[in-house]
């Protein structure tokens, strides 16, 4: 390339192909901050700590995304509360509805030694069903969406995106105890 040729280019104006006219900084597209926030979502469980009273659970709740039958509602709750409790325990006791699974909670917070139990829920929107289950729970376990949707007292929702995610909860289970 002759110099003049570099020089135009070098100090020219960036031109934008037409095809990209929605410019998008480096990091800033809709699928990087999906990816960012799934990044925050996976370290959120190590990053949340017990506190004195209370322990969190964070579950993923996404395979419960479009179900409607209580007692597999249940089941993966339970599933998911003692994999996360309970890493290493192999016996997973069998739920079919709410009240069975709150039957399971005295001997989750003994084992656990906290008096609260919360449930920081990821991966699905609130569709009825778990909303309706949730209610049913809510005596048990101090509920948490993490969500963009609104959530509806007595339950606290935070932004998957929120600045300082972790901090936040963090904050929100000190209150509790």
């Amino acid at each position: 390339m002759p110099y003049p040729e570099f020089y135009q280019a070098w100090h020219a104006e960036p031109t934008v192909h037409p095809e990209v006219a929605d410019y998008t900084a480096v990091g800033y597209s809709s699928i990087a901050q999906s990816l960012n926030q799934q990044v925050i979502l996976d370290r959120l469980p190590q990053e949340l700590q017990p506190t004195s009273e209370t322990y969190p659970l964070c579950i993923n709740i996404a395979t419960l995304a479009g179900v409607t039958d209580t007692s597999t509602i249940a089941q993966e709750f339970c599933n998911k509360i003692y994999t996360v409790a309970f890493p290493d325990h192999t016996h997973i006791p069998e739920v079919n509805n709410a009240a069975q699974l709150k039957r399971w909670v005295p001997k989750i917070r003994q084992q656990l030694a906290k008096p609260n139990l919360v449930l920081i829920i990821t991966g699905c929107k609130q569709e009825q069903n778990l909303v309706n289950f949730c209610h049913q729970i809510s005596d048990a376990f101090h509920i948490a969406w993490i969500t963009d949707e609104p959530v509806s007292p007595p339950w606290r929702g935070f932004l998957p995106h929120q600045q300082n995610l972790s901090d936040v909860i963090q904050t929100w289970m000190d209150e509790i105890g």
